[in-house]
């Protein structure tokens, strides 16, 4: 494992871990969800761990929204920047993807295969629909979410409207008097602005019917649907969600999907089966070194 600086075309320094399998010509980036990150989610290096160890490396993508709250260094503009779940910018989601694989190209890795995890599950699909890139072999989604249902369960009316009167009084860079989903600090205008505001994220709508399909149905390589049997952002039947997100895709006859016994939506102490999961599923594209 090693620690690596990635810089974003608008001069934003992802800073982030790597495993590096020697001789690989494969190489798996998992994109990770909000405020996933590897010092909260042990998911992220088990499968980084798992990977190394069987001929494939790893990059763990940790994106703009992988912190509350973090400075990071702008080489451009030679200046720090606070940026974060609460101060985040939906607009430049595929900066931060097309900064990890041109790393990942510029290591000289043949085979790149795009994952995410929860939120960045979605964050995927909407990169893929929006670039063709011939290095990028396959696909593992793990957990998405379908973000209006996600919104619903993780914020209330009343919050939407604090945030709205603080952005009426000119208060829109403050950040609220409550934790966004209980769990992160968020200023009024990234509430709306981003969030309420959000159509990027709304490519699996299938519990709420509100979003879209078109993104899973631009999407021309197969892949790896992996979702917990208990998954609360699944709905009721976690293979039915995994199904339907699958027949959009023009190759869904060749995807793989897999419902993990017992996991939940962090696949929390199924570390070890998720990882094996994916490495399973590499093998069987025969993209590992063996």
């Amino acid at each position: 494992m090693e620690i690596i600086n990635v810089q974003t075309k608008r001069g934003i320094v992802l800073r982030t871990i790597m495993y590096e399998a020697e001789q690989a010509d494969t190489i798996v980036i998992l994109m990770t969800g909000i405020c996933s990150n590897i010092f909260n989610n042990m998911l992220l290096q088990t499968t980084g761990e798992v990977l190394s160890q069987n001929g494939i490396s790893y990059i763990v993508g940790q994106a703009m929204d992988a912190f509350s709250v973090l400075h990071y260094s702008n080489v451009v503009t030679k200046t720090q920047e606070l940026k974060g779940v609460a101060l985040d910018d939906f607009s430049v989601i595929d900066e931060d993807i097309q900064a990890y694989i041109d790393y990942a190209k510029s290591l000289g890795y043949k085979n790149i295969i795009l994952g995410g995890h929860s939120l960045g599950s979605n964050r995927v699909i909407h990169y893929l629909a929006q670039n063709d890139d011939p290095a990028i072999k396959h696909f593992i989604i793990s957990g998405p979410v379908d973000f209006s249902d996600m919104l619903n369960v993780m914020t209330t009316k009343e919050q939407f409207e604090t945030a709205q009167k603080f952005i009426d009084e000119g208060r829109g860079d403050n950040i609220l008097p409550f934790l966004f989903g209980g769990f992160s600090p968020m200023s009024a205008e990234t509430m709306i602005n981003n969030w309420a505001d959000n159509k990027i994220y709304k490519n699996c709508p299938f519990i709420s019917n509100d979003g879209e399909t078109n993104s899973l149905s631009s999407i021309n390589i197969d892949g790896l649907i992996l979702i917990g049997e208990k998954d609360s952002c699944a709905g009721e039947n976690p293979y039915e969600f995994a199904t339907k997100i699958s027949n959009c895709m023009p190759k869904s006859d060749s995807n793989k999907i897999v419902i993990l016994d017992g996991a939940g939506h962090i696949f929390y102490n199924k570390h070890n089966e998720y990882a094996n999961t994916v490495l399973e599923f590499v093998k069987s594209r025969e993209l590992a070194v063996v």
